[in-house]
């Protein structure tokens, strides 16, 4: 699964995600472009959300896939919120 930015870096390193998720206010036009080219399940969310991305993955990953173990790699981006995963 790539989260908004992180399913370009994927697709960039040879990667295809099985999904893609986000509200992909991080990528220019040309990139989402080709995340929607490369992809074939894409959930697009509204930037005014009550999850980060990176939340939103980890929900996802839980809900939809019955992950009993999730990893996640290069989540954080920076930002501090990234740190911070939701217990659902």
């Amino acid at each position: 699964m790539g989260v908004d930015r992180g399913s370009l870096r994927l697709i960039e390193n040879g990667i295809k995600p099985a999904i893609a998720i986000g509200d992909f206010d991080s990528l220019k036009k040309n990139e989402l472009e080709l995340v929607q080219a490369k992809v074939d399940n894409i959930s697009y969310f509204d930037p005014i959300k009550d999850y980060t991305d990176s939340q939103l993955g980890i929900k996802v990953a839980g809900e939809q896939f019955n992950a009993d173990v999730i990893n996640v790699y290069g989540a954080t981006g920076g930002r501090l919120d990234h740190f911070f995963l939701p217990t659902f």
